[in-house]
Order: structure tokens, then C-alpha cells, then sequence
């Protein structure tokens, strides 16, 4: 029998050493891969996002405690109805949602009265959402109605996905001992094989096989008729609306070929649709080109991820779905878009307004308590175990604005707060939304006696607005307290005071 040289057993193991714990590590650091890490952080998001969206069975409308519906008289309302991808599996941001997205371009194209709610549920299917979406409308009273589908949203509950591959159950097996490793072989060896994995078991070389047999057979028959219902909720409550089919994959011949049937029978019914596959490949072969001459890397198709472990669509993605979508909206019904804005050099630059507001959070407001109060925001800093922690590598709070903002300055001040990192995200000039690059504007220190205001503040020299905040090595003297209060400074105009209030009334 032959047995490996000394040497040969030595580089191995100092392969697989620098694997685990240096080159994969710093790749899931990165966001250029799908590792233990990041699914471990995908996990948590979803588990924070529970706490977030406050939607229920009986009212499914998204809702936080930041972020709601607030129809004022006069201004026009779309509901947005979906599964998931409304809902937000995967979203640490949920102005990253597309129908976030949605909102933040009509104001750009000039309707800044413009309202964009969303009624959604993970894994929910068409027909079983028609329910929700009519205690949404009955509840909302939108003007318009947004219907999104995507190839699964056909399963009427008559078939399944495919088992887990003895892959990833062997994975299981090990991932205590070597996580990086194990993920690395689930999420980049079983891909090259995922051909093999079909609905039918092996059948076809589409891995994805199980989605058009969803369209023939007993499972269309009942899916005809749920679009039925669906015809005759949108004659009952007589008001404009759209199905919008949403492209997934980006294979040329995929989501047409999964659309075709759909769009046929629809338009039998007379149900209007908006099919945004027509292009999108060229589409997105153009934006990867893009993202590779700005110097972001990523492989395949994962630009149109929300996250390395989460392949519900990205903010790149929903600005496809939106920029398409608002277009059609605002030339298809003037009477609530009037003086349509077109031509993109017209649109409004909502990023020079100085009203500064923090929509959503992470750790959600359940865990933060992130308040608005002296005309900044009171945050109660939760453990580090509670935070996110990639793609900085350490634990932080995420503070994430309505509208991206230009911002001069950012004061925050504490009881015994010692240490503080700021880093923040813009918007991309060139791309017009948040690509994800990070700006560190770095780490300060106070020096504050016991019980004492620890007071620290960062200038910023941005050109480009800015979309989230991040809170990073915050540390305080007394463990006890974690209290912060966070002001901004826009256009020389602060939120606030951060000098003028007084401890005892914020802070303690």
C-alpha cells in the first residue's frame, strides 16, 4: 500500500489550514463568496427581520415600528402585492425591498407625493395570496394595485422542490469542526452538479425542471383558475392594475419560456400585465460589465443577490424591476402621475432636501429602540451577540435613511461612551443607487469621567448622499449603560443640538 511522503501529508494540511482560516474567511469578508459565515449572518437577518415586520396572517400589510403606510388626501397609493421578495428575506436594509425602491424612484422622477405599500409573505403562493391582498385593499384603499409573480409563485401546492443532495448531508456531518470547508463545498462544488438535481430526480439537466412542470397537468388547470379569482378581484374593487412578471435567472430563454403560458392566459382573461424579462439578460450582461469596471468583482450572477448566502433580488435588481415598473405606471395612468417626468436629466434630486429620517434599523427597534426625540435619535445599543457583524468583520448597529441624504456631520454623545467607528454607504452617482461601497470615516475616542457625556463627532467631506449609517466599536465605561443619541449635520443645518440638551432629560 502506498503511503503519502511526510511532505506531501504537511502541505496538505497547511493547505487546508490557510483554507479555513485565512483565504476563505477573508473571501466571505468580502461578500465574493457564500461561506459559513455569511450564512450564519443570513440566518440572523432573517431571524431580526421577524422582529422587524410586524405583518400577521390577518394583516400582511409591511409595517415596522419606523415604516408604515401614511396615505395623506390627494396623494396616490400603490399596493404592491408578493411573496417574499415583498416581504424581504434577506434585507439587513428595507429600503433595499424593490417596492422601497419603487417609491424612492418616483420621487426622484418628481412625485414626491407618491406611496408605495406592500403586502407579502415568504413562500406564499398566487392564489394563496389573494386573500390578504383583499383585507389589504379593503384596509389601504390604494389607487393602484402592483401584482408581482415569479415562476414559483405557480405552485398550487401540488408539488415539491427537490431533497437536500447527499452532499450537503454529509456537510452537516462536519460543519462544527470545519464550517468554511463545508459551506464551500455546498455552495461551490454541488453547484457544478446541481444539473443532476431536477423535480424529477435526475430526469433533465435543468435544475430548475419543477418550475415549468408547475405549468401543465392538474397544477396549471388550478392555477387558470386562481387567475380567474384574481381577474375578478380586480373587477370588484374597479381600480387600475398590473400583474408584473419579475425575471429571476439570467439565461437567456428562462423566464420567457416560464412567463409564456402566464402572459397567454392572462390576456385571455383580460387581465393586464408587464413582462420585464424582454431585455433583461442584455440587461444584466451590461450591469455586470459595470460593476467590473468600477472594480466589484462578483461572480455569476451574484450582483443580483441581496447578500452572499441570499439570493432574493439586490438593490441592483429591484432598480431594474422599479425604473421599468415606474415608467409604465406613470405613463399608463396620468391621472394620478400628472406632467410624467421622462427624460432623466429633469428628475428631482431628493438627496438635497436636509430633512434627515431613519426608517429602519437593524437590530430592529424591538431590540435597539431607536427613538426620535430632541430632534436627533436616542438609540438603546443592544449586545454585540444581537448585532450584525459582515461585511465590517465586526459587531455594529445599521441605521438605514428613508431617502439617501447629504451629510456634513455626525455627532454622537453618551454617558460613558469611550470609543466609536462611523462608516457609512452613498449612493453611486454613476449607478444611482447604493453598490455597497463602504466608507470608514474611522474610530474615535472620548475620555469621559464616570457617569459623565462622552461626546464625539466626525466631519464628512462626501459628495455623494448618504444611505446608511453604521455604528461599530462602541465601547462605554459602565457596561450599564448603553444609551447613545445620534445628530446630523446637512447643508450646515444640524438635527439637533447636540450641545444644548441636557444629559439628564435624553440621555440617562
Amino acid at each position: 500500500m502506498l503511503k503519502a511522503p511526510p511532505i506531501v501529508l504537511t502541505a496538505l494540511l497547511l493547505t487546508l489550514v490557510l483554507l479555513e482560516f485565512l483565504i476563505l474567511p477573508t473571501l466571505d469578508t468580502a461578500g465574493m463568496r457564500t461561506g459559513a459565515r455569511w450564512i450564519a449572518e443570513d440566518k440572523k437577518i432573517l431571524q431580526l427581520s421577524t422582529l422587524r415586520n410586524l405583518a400577521t396572517n390577518t394583516n400582511a400589510v409591511w409595517r415596522s415600528e419606523l415604516h408604515g403606510p401614511k396615505k395623506l388626501a390627494g396623494h396616490p397609493r400603490i399596493l404592491v402585492v408578493g411573496d417574499s421578495f415583498v416581504w424581504g428575506d434577506g434585507y439587513a436594509n428595507c429600503n433595499d425591498l424593490w417596492w422601497r425602491i419603487l417609491e424612492r424612484e418616483l420621487h426622484r422622477r418628481g412625485y414626491q407625493d407618491a406611496e408605495v405599500c406592500a403586502v407579502g409573505q415568504c413562500g406564499i403562493s398566487m392564489g394563496n395570496a389573494i386573500a390578504p391582498a383583499q383585507r389589504a385593499i379593503e384596509q389601504l384603499k390604494p389607487d393602484i394595485i402592483v401584482w408581482s409573480y415569479i415562476p414559483n409563485n405557480a405552485n398550487e401546492q401540488l408539488s415539491q422542490r427537490p431533497l437536500m443532495s447527499t452532499l450537503e448531508m454529509i456537510t452537516e456531518q462536519f460543519k462544527a469542526s470545519v464550517p468554511q470547508l463545508c459551506a464551500w463545498l455546498k455552495t461551490t462544488v454541488a453547484e457544478r452538479f446541481e444539473e443532476m438535481i431536477s423535480w424529477d430526480h435526475g430526469d433533465s439537466k435543468d435544475p430548475h425542471q419543477w418550475e415549468k412542470k408547475l405549468l401543465g397537468g392538474e397544477n396549471f388547470a388550478r392555477l387558470k383558475n386562481t387567475m380567474c379569482r384574481l381577474a375578478d378581484l380586480f373587477t370588484i374593487y374597479d381600480r387600475p392594475a398590473v400583474v408584473v412578471l419579475l425575471p429571476t435567472m439570467p439565461v437567456v430563454g428562462y423566464n420567457e419560456e416560464r412567463f409564456k403560458p402566464i402572459k397567454d392566459f392572462l390576456s385571455l382573461i383580460n387581465v393586464n400585465f408587464l413582462d420585464l424579462s424582454e431585455g433583461y439578460v442584455d440587461w444584466f450582461r451590461n450591469e455586470r460589465t459595470r460593476y467590473w469596471n468600477a472594480g466589484k468583482f462578483q461572480l455569476g450572477d451574484r450582483i443580483l443577490w441581496i447578500n452572499p448566502a441570499n439570493a432574493h433580488p439586490s438593490a441592483t435588481l429591484g432598480q431594474y424591476y422599479s425604473v421599468s415598473l415606474a415608467k409604465y405606471l406613470t405613463r399608463s395612468y396620468p391621472k394620478y402621475f400628472k406632467e410624467a417626468i421622462v427624460d432623466s436629466s429633469l428628475e428631482t434630486d431628493t438627496s438635497k432636501s436636509p430633512n434627515i429620517e431613519i426608517n429602519d434599523c437593524m437590530p430592529p427597534c424591538s431590540i435597539l429602540e431607536l427613538l426620535k426625540i430632541n430632534g436627533g435619535y436616542q438609540l438603546q445599543i443592544p449586545n454585540n451577540e444581537a448585532q450584525l457583524s459582515l461585511p465590517l468583520d465586526r459587531p455594529f448597529v445599521q441605521l438605514n435613511l428613508r431617502e439617501p441624504k447629504r451629510i456634513f456631520g455626525i455627532t454622537i454623545r453618551g454617558v460613558n461612551l469611550r470609543t466609536a467607528r462611523i462608516v457609512v454607504s452613498t449612493e453611486n452617482s454613476e449607478f444611482k443607487r447604493d453598490i455597497g461601497e463602504l466608507r470608514d470615516l474611522g474610530k474615535q475616542t472620548a475620555q469621559p469621567l464616570p457617569n459623565e457625556l462622552g461626546v464625539l463627532t466626525w466631519k464628512l467631506s462626501l459628495k455623494e448622499p448618504v444611505n446608511t449609517v453604521r455604528l461599530a466599536d462602541l465601547q462605554f465605561c459602565n457596561s450599564g449603560k448603553r444609551k447613545l443619541e445620534i445628530f446630523f449635520r446637512t447643508n450646515n443645518c444640524q438635527t439637533g443640538d447636540a450641545n444644548t440638551f441636557s444629559p439628564a432629560q435624553s440621555v440617562n
